[in-house]
């Protein structure tokens, strides 16, 4: 019984759930639609509603867990959330007062649909079965994934401060934030094995919370990567029969929703006395006293000034004022470029700066603003800058329908690196925890800009997809060597006292 025990313990975490057909999502697909155009009394808030099921149609059905729908449904919301905030609230967030937003929201939705086909096309090759060897099925035990986490979180951590604050290590911070990262991939496995195949609840709200604690005490909001991971190692084992899944799910999305707007209300003060201090800069247990004495003073604000900051976090998340502006700029009064971002982005990623020193600095997205927009924005003169988003800069670029090219090109490469890493990578738990970082981290943001988006996917799958690579085949040769000595080892076999019988 204990060998049974054990080989259980080992296999994959998956969910049980008893499958719908296709008929009835369709049916339920449609319903929605229906039921969200009714209330609104709106069709661009129906269509938005069938463009997320398409996401979720196209992207739901590759291996791992969801982060190709969930990166899906972030864009979604940064083009989608004001309009079904109006409708929820009554109250009208920033880009729906000083201007009309539709046409964006629709050339939002016909971009993110275009990246979600071409990420389909290019990782379908995926969908077939993926070839595993035999130590795909091997796993890491809890014992070694706590020391790994522990691990990637003082060594990540201390290279990160070392470059930061060391003169001639400078050059090497961009690479610890890169580094800094792959510590998401072991902690979505921690998550995973604390869910799976044995639910331990306590430890996973303890790390949870640990974690959220930790990235509070950043100058960004580190915490929300952290509920996505964990939103994520939840969503790859959930049983809508299982009451404690709904459970540890609605509670991860609720601390998602109220963190977001607690940091939304404190970061300005928070980031001033962080940008003065320096010594509290360098302690993150003063730096999480404060937090929790900004967030009890947040909490304690009447009802309208609460309502105002969830009014400016929808206004932080929905992304298509700036775009909405050069929509109508363009070229009316300032000409197309004809290419200029989508080229510009394509010799940022083929020229790295470590071997062309006199590399030009990134034009800067306050800049982009600036000049087809029409705003005179906060840039970097002020330490800032204000995002104006991949989807702008292709209609600068190309206009309408020329724009979804590029887009769709993007999307087919990611798809196809996705397909590859899936491929290459043999060792189950690695492919899921690599693949689950490089892609959220990649196709999450409607607001990023095509030479950002473009080098942090190729530097992402680079780094820890080369890193992923290299730990893969160790694990191969090492289980390989492992197996050949136990072949080697000759055993004693024990005799039999042959005597011959009585006649």
């Amino acid at each position: 019984m204990t060998a049974i025990g054990a080989v259980a313990q080992e296999q994959a975490p998956a969910p049980i759930a008893a499958p719908r057909t296709a008929a009835s999502r369709s049916t339920l697909a449609v319903a929605a639609v229906l039921a969200v155009g009714l209330w609104t009394n709106d069709w661009l808030a129906g269509a938005g509603i069938a463009a997320l099921g398409f996401g979720w149609w196209l992207l739901g059905r590759f291996p791992g867990p969801p982060v190709l729908p969930l990166a899906f449904t972030h864009q979604w919301a940064q083009v989608m959330i004001g309009l079904f905030y109006f409708h929820a609230t009554g109250r009208k967030p920033l880009a729906m007062t000083e201007g009309d937003c539709r046409p964006m929201m629709i050339v939002g939705l016909v971009t993110i649909c275009t990246l979600a086909i071409g990420v389909w096309l290019g990782a379908r090759r995926s969908l077939r079965d993926e070839h595993r060897s035999g130590v795909a099925a091997a796993r890491f035990g809890l014992r070694q994934l706590v020391i790994l986490y522990a691990l990637s979180t003082v060594v990540s951590g201390a290279f990160l401060e070392l470059t930061r604050d060391t003169a001639f290590l400078q050059g090497l911070y961009q690479g610890a934030v890169y580094l800094s990262y792959s510590r998401l991939a072991v902690l979505f496995l921690l998550c995973r094995r604390l869910l799976a195949p044995r639910l331990r609840l306590g430890w996973f709200a303890l790390v949870v919370l640990a974690e959220v604690a930790l990235g509070v005490t950043g100058y960004f909001a580190g915490f929300r990567e952290v509920l996505v991971v964990a939103g994520l190692a939840v969503m790859e084992i959930f049983d809508r029969r299982r009451a404690v899944h709904w459970v540890t799910g609605l509670s991860l999305a609720a601390l998602l929703g109220i963190t977001g707007v607690v940091w939304q209300g404190i970061k300005g003060e928070y980031r001033a006395r962080f940008n003065a201090d320096a010594a509290l800069a360098a302690s993150r247990s003063e730096k999480f006293d404060l937090v929790i004495g900004l967030a009890d003073q947040w909490l304690l604000r009447n009802q309208a000034d609460f309502l105002d900051n969830l009014d400016l976090t929808v206004d932080r998340l929905w992304q298509v004022y700036y775009p909405s502006l050069a929509l109508k700029r363009v070229p009316h009064l300032v000409p197309h470029t004809g290419g200029t971002f989508a080229i510009g982005a394509m010799m940022h990623v083929i020229t790295p700066r470590f071997f062309f020193e006199d590399k030009g600095a990134l034009l800067s997205d306050s800049e982009k603003v600036r000049k087809y927009a029409g705003v005179n924005v906060a840039g970097m003169e002020e330490g800032t800058s204000i995002a104006f988003g991949y989807a702008a800069e292709s209609y600068v670029d190309f206009g309408i329908p020329l724009m979804f090219v590029p887009v769709l090109a993007f999307g087919w490469l990611m798809g196809a690196l996705f397909s590859l890493l899936r491929r290459v990578i043999d060792r189950e738990e690695l492919a899921t925890a690599s693949s689950m970082t490089i892609f959220w981290l990649s196709l999450y943001l409607f607001e990023r800009s095509w030479d950002r988006s473009l080098g942090m996917s190729v530097t992402l799958f680079l780094f820890i997809g080369g890193a992923t690579f290299v730990l893969d085949r160790i694990l191969i040769e090492y289980r390989a060597s492992n197996r050949a000595a136990d072949r080697d080892v000759v055993r004693p076999v024990a005799r039999r006292d042959v005597r011959a019988s009585p006649a």
